[in-house]
């Protein structure tokens, strides 16, 4: 049924809300609770820099989707389904896992692609979001919710060596050093979202990628890092309730695969470590406290530890 609600989920960060429409689905993303004041957080027009590149860098198979409108508080897209990748992953049964690989691939290869545009002259972009968001807090230990307590956790849990090389992650992600193009700036899989499956004849042919507010000048990295660390915490969560690796590791192969090379390895793993912990900031901060907060300790620590290596694991 046309303008039927088929999903809805908050934070403090975000709302979200899901429509089916007379062609697809649409979602609509408001500033949760915790950051209506924030500037940083209010609805405002996407770069046209960062439309004309999304364009080009899209296919028949994939598109970068921008907001078609950002009024009354809110972005709104059109997309194709009603469920995210990191959805389906967490499942941990996509409706067709060769199809998911296929999207894994072409997600990479089209992410490729949209970092090769070149930027145009005289368009401004910020540094991106969830680095910085990351290197405030650790700076500060402010925040709502249970930031300030978490930040006491991890930084005790992690010891003052972690901690610093943490710090400089962080610095490092929000840095304008190396290669710098403009990046999606939170190319998280819970904006990818493609053909409702009972649908589906082409399942690739359907994925988007709703992006445009978080675009960023950076290095790549930050993209591709953001995924690699995305996948890692569903990987950890698929072993906390015993279910088989491979469907991850089969993803985040077809994810570089497709990306290709060249890229800086190591900075694209450091990369994955500053993702992890900022969602696990953002968790405290805008969910609130939770017993799993303590797991992301021991993570962290091992991935500090070889400095992100294992978010980069391929099948041998």
């Amino acid at each position: 049924m046309k303008g039927e609600t088929v999903a809805q989920f908050a934070t403090g960060m975000a709302r979200t809300t899901v429509t089916r429409t007379a062609t697809g689905f649409r979602w609509i993303r408001r500033p949760g609770t915790d950051v209506r004041a924030d500037p940083q957080h209010q609805p405002g027009p996407v770069p046209a820099d960062f439309t004309q590149r999304a364009s080009a860098a899209s296919s028949d198979h994939f598109t970068f989707a921008v907001p078609e409108t950002w009024h009354n508080e809110a972005y709104t897209w059109n997309a194709p389904g009603p469920r995210s990748a990191a959805q389906s992953l967490l499942d941990g049964t996509p409706h067709d896992p060769d199809a998911s690989a296929r999207i894994a691939r072409t997600y990479g290869r089209h992410l490729r692609t949209f970092h090769g545009v070149g930027i145009a002259a005289g368009t401004a972009y910020p540094a991106p979001r969830y680095p910085t968001r990351l290197a405030d807090w650790i700076r500060t230990a402010a925040g709502t919710r249970a930031a300030p307590a978490f930040h006491s956790i991890l930084r005790d849990g992690l010891g003052t060596q972690r901690w610093s090389k943490l710090t400089a992650y962080a610095h490092e992600a929000t840095s304008r050093s190396g290669h710098l193009t403009v990046v999606i700036g939170w190319a998280t899989l819970g904006s990818l979202i493609t053909v409702d499956a009972p649908q589906a004849t082409r399942p690739v042919a359907g994925a988007a990628l709703l992006c445009g507010p978080e675009g960023a000048l950076a290095a790549p990295e930050v993209d591709l890092g953001c995924v690699l660390g995305e996948l890692h915490e569903i990987a950890a969560a698929h072993t906390a309730r015993d279910l088989p690796g491979r469907l991850v590791t089969t993803w985040r192969d077809a994810l570089l695969n497709g990306y290709g090379t060249p890229l800086d390895t190591a900075r694209t793993a450091r990369t994955a470590v500053v993702r992890i912990a900022a969602h696990a900031h953002d968790f405290a901060a805008y969910v609130g406290f939770h017993s799993e907060l303590h797991t992301y300790v021991g993570m962290l620590a091992d991935l500090l530890d070889d400095e992100g290596t294992q978010t980069l694991a391929r099948e041998t």
